[in-house]
């Protein structure tokens, strides 16, 4: 059946501004009955068809009217197109709000903080130093070093480089990608400043944080975000990574030091063996999508942390408090 005669569907969350009350609507497109512009139509049509960044379909909402589909009707011929669209709310009128809004409409309150959305923590605003008399030129140092690697990392080829099955040239060719050896060792070494011990980037920014934010709520965040952190490393991978018997902190040391990424020596071929063994037994989609995940949740945790500890150093240091003496990332490498 032609794309362009099948139903479009698309699931929504909803809030009633003046009930709380939450629904979950069917909204869609009959491209039979509807009239849409046959440009915005093929848009939508591309969007849904590729299956990753349904997000652009947000574009085109106001095409979407609500229906109640009759999936008695559907055949394997006629299958509707469907949105995913995980993270996506509205109100009453159509209008897309945040998930901090929604959860302030459905309780009733302002404020909210949603852990997950950095956005609704950030809305508390910058706010004052707490025991300004222990703070120093080295605690600045560390914390603008911490904001530097987590915003290299964000901005990174890597971090938008997916790892798993897919389209891999969006020409119909099917198999499995990941970032090749530049990309990802372009990260590596700064992905292992927030974790590893002798560096500790992540934990030792928190603890300065953490002696010197004055915002419960902020503070609660931080600390919570820093939970899930370590839970990252010392549980199995997530998602693919179950099933190796290993924790997430076991499988970076194979890749980092047994596979050779950044050291490669007399002392690592123990390593060396253990990691031969595991992508033996499981095979290298699975431990490649063990090691990217991984990294992949370290960065997000450590860039939800970013957003706290970077609104309120910028305001300490426009007050007037010791400012870093360092050389910086960008200073030097551009």
């Amino acid at each position: 059946m032609d794309p362009h005669s099948k139903l479009i569907l698309w699931r929504v969350i909803r809030i009633d501004r003046q009930t709380r009350e939450q629904s979950h609507p069917w909204i869609g497109i009959d491209p039979s009955t509807d009239n849409i512009p046959p440009e915005d139509l093929e848009a939508i049509i591309r969007i849904v068809k590729q299956r990753r960044n349904h997000g652009e379909i947000l574009k085109y909402r106001r095409h979407f009217r609500d229906m109640e589909p009759d999936f008695s009707q559907v055949t394997a011929d006629n299958w509707p197109l469907t949105i995913l669209l995980h993270e996506y709310f509205e109100d009453d009128a159509g209008q897309q709000v945040g998930i901090a809004e929604f959860m302030d409409i459905k309780l009733n309150q302002t404020g909210t903080i949603v852990m997950g959305d950095p956005g609704s923590m950030l809305r508390i605003g910058p706010t004052h130093m707490a025991n300004p008399e222990t703070w120093t030129v080295e605690k600045a140092n560390d914390i603008q070093h911490f904001l530097e690697v987590v915003d290299f990392l964000c901005k990174s080829e890597w971090i938008n480089t997916p790892t798993g099955e897919g389209d891999k040239d969006g020409k119909g060719k099917w198999g499995f990608h990941t970032p090749n050896l530049y990309v990802l060792n372009s990260v590596l070494v700064l992905i292992r400043q927030l974790y590893a011990d002798k560096d500790n980037v992540f934990g030792r920014a928190v603890r300065i944080y953490l002696e010197h934010g004055s915002d419960e709520g902020k503070r609660f965040w931080v600390t919570e975000r820093r939970q899930r952190f370590n839970e990252t490393l010392e549980a199995e991978p997530i998602l693919l990574g179950a099933g190796l018997n290993m924790t997430a902190k076991r499988v970076l040391r194979l890749f980092l030091y047994g596979f050779g990424l950044i050291h490669w020596g007399e002392r690592d071929r123990d390593l060396a063996d253990a990691f031969r063994k595991m992508v033996e037994e499981h095979g290298r989609a699975k431990v490649l999508m063990a090691f990217q995940s991984t990294l992949q949740h370290l960065v997000a945790y450590a860039n939800h942390v970013f957003f706290p500890i970077a609104q309120d150093f910028s305001h300490w240091m426009n007050t007037g408090y010791a400012r870093p003496n360092r050389v910086t990332l960008r200073e030097l490498l551009g």
